[in-house]
């Protein structure tokens, strides 16, 4: 599945367990269609605390297992790195973001 990601994709069994009401439609690209979705405006709690408000996020349903997917939106606003420690990858993400790159290059 590729998404376009400008807005965050919310998967629908989220959207109804959180009980949220849309605010309108938009449409979604896909490598193989394209279809119409609900649109949804949401708070974000990261770890640190900091809550990015307003988020808008765009309804996807199928068969696949994500409840939020992040997109461009929230990646402007934090700094990112993707480590790989004993076969095991994760993301971090840290907002705000720092005024100085990183360059893993001299660390």
């Amino acid at each position: 599945m590729i998404l376009e990601l400008q807005d965050q994709a919310i998967h629908d069994t989220f959207v109804q367990a959180a009980n949220l009401t849309s605010y309108g439609r938009r449409t979604i690209q896909t490598a193989k269609d394209e279809y119409i979705s609900l649109v949804y405006s949401v708070n974000v709690m990261f770890p640190n605390q900091i809550l990015a408000r307003n988020i808008r996020v765009s309804e996807y349903s199928d068969n696949h297992e994500f409840d939020f997917i992040i997109g461009r939106e929230i990646l402007q606003m934090t700094d990112m790195a993707i480590t790989n420690t004993s076969n095991i990858t994760v993301l971090f993400l840290y907002t705000p973001s720092s005024e100085k790159h990183i360059d893993f290059t001299k660390l």
